[in-house]
C-alpha cells in the first residue's frame, strides 16, 4: 500500500544516510522537508512535500513560493542550488515524474511528482539528476494500514538518532580543544603595542626597529629573530585593533578544531613563512601579525579538504571570500605587505599538513609536509641573502660603514658610483648619506644639494629635513631653515633636539 508520508520520510532517510545529504529543515507536522548536499562545485538542494492542493492555482502558488525562497537562500549563502522540487501524493493530477509551470516573467520553474503509479521511474530519475544511489527495495516492502504508522516512526526515529550522532561527530572536531594561545597572543601583542607607545609610537620607524621590526639591512647581519619578533609589533592603534580582531575570531575558531598545541606551532611557522616572504619581496621596514593570521587561513583550508562536507556547511565561501578580499587589496594598496599574506597563507597551510588534524594522520603526507616547508622556508632565506633589492641594502650598509670608520672620500666615491651607474630604488638614501659625508667634510652647499634632491625623491624621513635645517641655519638661511624643521616635526612631532632647533631658528628670525 503506496503511503506518501511513509514514502517521504523513507526517502529523506535514503537521502541523508546513504547518499550525504543534509537536513536544512525538517517539518514533520505539515510533511515537507528540505536537504542539501555540496559536491565537488555542485550544490544540491531539494525539497520533498506531500502537500495536498484543492484547486490548480493553489499548487501553481506554492511551486512558486518554493522556487522564491531558494532564490532568497541562494543570495543569503552567496552560492547557486541546483534545485529540485517534489511532490509526493498516491494520486496527482499530473501522472508525468517532471514537469514545470511557467511564472509571470516567463520563467520556466520545473518540480517532480512521485505518485503510487509512477514512482519506480521518479526514483530512477532522481538518481540520474542527484548522481545518487536511492534503492528501490527499500520501498517495495507492502505495508498493511495499521504497520505503516509504525513503521513511519520507526524510519523517523532511526532518521533522528543518525543526525543526532552526526551532529555529535560534527561538534567533537569543531570544539576538539578550548582556545587559551590565542587569548595569550593578543595580550602579548597588546603589552608589546604599549611598550611601543611608550618609547616613542609605534608610528616611529626607530622605535619599531629597535623592538624587533623586519629591518632588512639588520637580518642580513645575521639578526634573523627578527622574523619572529616583527609578528607581535604593530603600526598604529588601527593596525592592532583590525590584526587582533581577525586573531580572536580565526585563533579561537582554529584553536578549537586544531587543538593549543598544534595551534601555536601553525601560528608560529605560518608566520615565519610570513616574515621570509616578506624578507624577500619587500624591502620596507615591516610589522604586525597578518601573516601569522593568514596562517591561520591556510589551516582552514586544510581542515577543508579533510572535512569537506563539514567545512562547506559551517564556513566554507565565506573563508574564500575574506580571503580573496584581502589578497585584492594587498596588491591595490602600496602600504599592505601581500608578500606577507600569501607567504602565511601557504607556509600555514603547509604547516597544518605536517601537524595533521585531531584523532587523523598520514605519516607519509606528514613528512613530505615537514621536507616541503624546510625546502620553502631555506629557498627565501638563501633568496632573500642574494637577491638584488637585499644586495642594495647590503651596500647602504658597506657605505655607512665607511662613514662610521670616518672614511668620508671612500663613502662619497661609493656612492657617486651608484647614484651615477644603475638606476636604484635607493637612490634618496644614497643621496642622504653623500650628504652626511660631505657635512663632515665641512662642504655644505654640496650637502645641501644631495638633501635637497633626497627630499624630492622622497618626503618622508624626518632626519633628511632636520640636516636640511641645520645647513641652513649655519650659512645663515634661517627661513629656509624654518621651513626645513617644521616638515621634520610633522613627521616627528616629539624628537626634542627638533624642537631645540625650531626655537632657536625662531630666536634667530626674531632679531
Amino acid at each position: 500500500m503506496f503511503n506518501e508520508q511513509l514514502m517521504l520520510f523513507k526517502l529523506v532517510q535514503q537521502l541523508v544516510m546513504e547518499n550525504g545529504f543534509n537536513i536544512l529543515h525538517f517539518d514533520r507536522p505539515n510533511a515537507e522537508v528540505w536537504v542539501e548536499k555540496q559536491e565537488k562545485r555542485t550544490n544540491t538542494l531539494l525539497r520533498l512535500s506531500t502537500h495536498q492542493f484543492g484547486w490548480e492555482n493553489q499548487f501553481n502558488m506554492d511551486v512558486l513560493e518554493a522556487d522564491q525562497k531558494v532564490r532568497l537562500l541562494e543570495k543569503k549563502a552567496r552560492r547557486k542550488f541546483e534545485f529540485h522540487n517534489i511532490y509526493i501524493a498516491s494520486h496527482a493530477p499530473i501522472e508525468n515524474v517532471e514537469n514545470n509551470i511557467t511564472d509571470s516573467k516567463g520563467k520556466i520553474i520545473k518540480f517532480y511528482s512521485i505518485t503510487a503509479t509512477n514512482w519506480q521511474n521518479a526514483i530512477n530519475i532522481l538518481n540520474e539528476k542527484i548522481d545518487g544511489k536511492i534503492e528501490h527495495h527499500v520501498f517495495e516492502h507492502a505495508f498493511t494500514e495499521t504497520e505503516i504508522a509504525a513503521e513511519i516512526e520507526k524510519t523517523v526515529y532511526a532518521l533522528s538518532e543518525y543526525v543526532k550522532v552526526q551532529q555529535k561527530r560534527a561538534e567533537s572536531i569543531l570544539m576538539y580543544g578550548k582556545p587559551m594561545f590565542t587569548y595569550i597572543l593578543i595580550a602579548i601583542n597588546v603589552f608589546i603595542f604599549i611598550l611601543l607607545e611608550i618609547n616613542g609610537g609605534s608610528n616611529n620607524p626607530y622605535t619599531l626597529i629597535e623592538f624587533g621590526a623586519k629591518y632588512n639591512p639588520a637580518i642580513l647581519e645575521g639578526e634573523w629573530w627578527r622574523l619572529f619578533s616583527s609578528m607581535f609589533l604593530h603600526v598604529g592603534i588601527l593596525h592592532l585593533l583590525m590584526n587582533m580582531l581577525a586573531l580572536y575570531y580565526l585563533g579561537t575558531l582554529v584553536e578549537r578544531i586544531y587543538g593549543k598545541w598544534r595551534f601555536l606551532l601553525i601560528y608560529l611557522l605560518g608566520g615565519l613563512g610570513g616574515s621570509l616572504a616578506s624578507f624577500v619581496f619587500t624591502v620596507n621596514i615591516a610589522a604586525g601579525a597578518s601573516g601569522a593570521i593568514f596562517g591561520l587561513f591556510g589551516a582552514l583550508l586544510f581542515f577543508g579538504i579533510m572535512y569537506r562536507d563539514l567545512f562547506f556547511r559551517t564556513m566554507g565561501s565565506n573563508i574564500f571570500i575574506v580571503i580573496g578580499i584581502n589578497i585584492v587589496f594587498g596588491f591595490t594598496i602600496p602600504q599592505i605587505d601581500n608578500a606577507a599574506h600569501i607567504g602565511g597563507l601557504i607556509a600555514g597551510f603547509i604547516a597544518t599538513t605536517i601537524v595533521f588534524v585531531p584523532n587523523k594522520n598520514n605519516k607519509m603526507v606528514q613528512i613530505l609536509a615537514l621536507a616541503a616547508y624546510l625546502i620553502l622556508v631555506s629557498s627565501l632565506w638563501i633568496y632573500g641573502n642574494q637577491n638584488d633589492a637585499n644586495s642594495e641594502i647590503d651596500h647602504l650598509n658597506q657605505i655607512e660603514q665607511l662613514i662610521n670608520e670616518e672614511k668620508y672620500d671612500e663613502a662619497i666615491e661609493e656612492t657617486t658610483k651608484k647614484i651615477d651607474g644603475e638606476s636604484s630604488d635607493y637612490q634618496a638614501e644614497l643621496l642622504f648619506q653623500r650628504s652626511f659625508a660631505y657635512i663632515r667634510l665641512l662642504d655644505f652647499d654640496r650637502a645641501i644639494e644631495d638633501l635637497e634632491a633626497s627630499i624630492e625623491i622622497n618626503d618622508q624621513f624626518p632626519v633628511s629635513h632636520y640636516n636640511l635645517a641645520l645647513l641652513y641655519a649655519e650659512i645663515g638661511e634661517f627661513e629656509a631653515a624654518e621651513t626645513a624643521i617644521t616638515r621634520a616635526l610633522e613627521l616627528e612631532p616629539d624628537k626634542e633636539e627638533y624642537l631645540e632647533l625650531h626655537e632657536n631658528i625662531k630666536i634667530e628670525l626674531n632679531q
